[in-house]
């Protein structure tokens, strides 16, 4: 008899937790189906912005929500002579196209990108690892640094870009760009952070110093996590017209090509389809990278932000 009511108790147990299990799982249900509607809906500007820059431009004055009629490929063909922009200049007009656009998005994407993970990677190490006078201090002035809001800051720093002769140096800007604090010195501080020193010891031990500790054991332990804000920052500045426009528009990169050509495309005999085509094209090497190392940066990212 005792054993038959151990049963029914453990059978009641064991559906009881079941249907907690359900009940549980079961209120995520409408909350996944309405995330994956949020999804797909931030794709529908692309997937239109992709078929529109096939359509003729007639077709997509009449239509422009609707498929094309005939698809024109030839389109993307055309960008590559219409694409260009024109910077007036001391000396006169200057004349930049295609090629020379995506050869300064490339060095200012990874210039200013590299530097600006550098700097705050070291001012993050030696402030985690090391203990010495004013690490509290620096600490928080990293703190303050991002309560402080800069909001209106813009005309000085056009004033003091322009007083060191900064603007249209893209060698001089990439060099002053990085800044030791920010969001990326917290976020590496803490991964470093967690890094044992034990590794530190060993290499002491065998006659190895402080520099061979930081460039050959902490930053290659560091570097999926370098690698992945990287990454991201690339992506970034690889979008980034405002910089140009603000520093250094006599070095237009693809961003602010297309910013400007999409102004004035009526002036170049550029259509709606065409300059669609062109922004297609601009986000194809940001798009690739993003898809190539998709799996890294995901791993690096957990439920409250970046993991080490």
């Amino acid at each position: 008899m005792n054993n038959v009511t151990s049963e029914n108790k453990q059978k009641r147990n064991f559906f009881t937790i079941l249907l907690s299990k359900i009940r549980a799982k079961a209120m995520f249900i409408p909350l996944g189906i309405i995330l994956c509607i949020y999804a797909l809906s931030l794709l529908i500007p692309f997937v239109w912005m992709f078929y529109s820059a096939f359509k003729e431009p007639i077709d997509f004055l009449l239509n422009p929500f609707a498929l094309p009629n005939v698809w024109h490929p030839e389109n993307f063909a055309k960008i590559f002579n219409l694409l260009h922009v024109e910077i007036l200049t001391d000396t006169g007009k200057e004349v930049y196209g295609l090629g020379t656009m995506l050869f300064n998005s490339f060095m200012l994407s990874t210039g200013i990108s590299l530097f600006g993970i550098m700097v705050p990677a070291i001012t993050a190490y030696a402030v985690a690892k090391y203990n010495f006078k004013g690490k509290k201090l620096i600490y928080n002035i990293a703190i303050i640094t991002m309560i402080i809001p800069i909001v209106g800051n813009l005309p000085s720093s056009l004033s003091i870009r322009k007083a060191l002769g900064i603007i249209n140096n893209p060698l001089l800007y990439i060099l002053t760009c990085a800044q030791p604090f920010g969001f990326n010195f917290l976020l590496l501080y803490g991964m470093f952070k967690g890094l044992s020193w034990t590794y530190a010891e060993a290499v002491f031990i065998d006659g190895g110093g402080h520099f061979t500790v930081m460039f050959k054991v902490m930053f290659p332990l560091a570097l999926p996590t370098l690698a992945t804000v990287f990454i991201l920052a690339f992506i970034g500045n690889w979008n980034d017209y405002m910089t140009v426009l603000t520093y250094l528009w006599k070095v237009p990169n693809l961003a602010f090509g297309m910013y400007m050509f999409q102004n004035e495309a009526a002036r170049y005999g550029a259509t709606m389809p065409e300059v669609l085509a062109g922004l297609i094209l601009a986000a194809i090497p940001s798009a690739t990278l993003y898809l190539a190392s998709q799996k890294l940066i995901l791993s690096k990212f957990a439920v409250g932000g970046l993991k080490g």
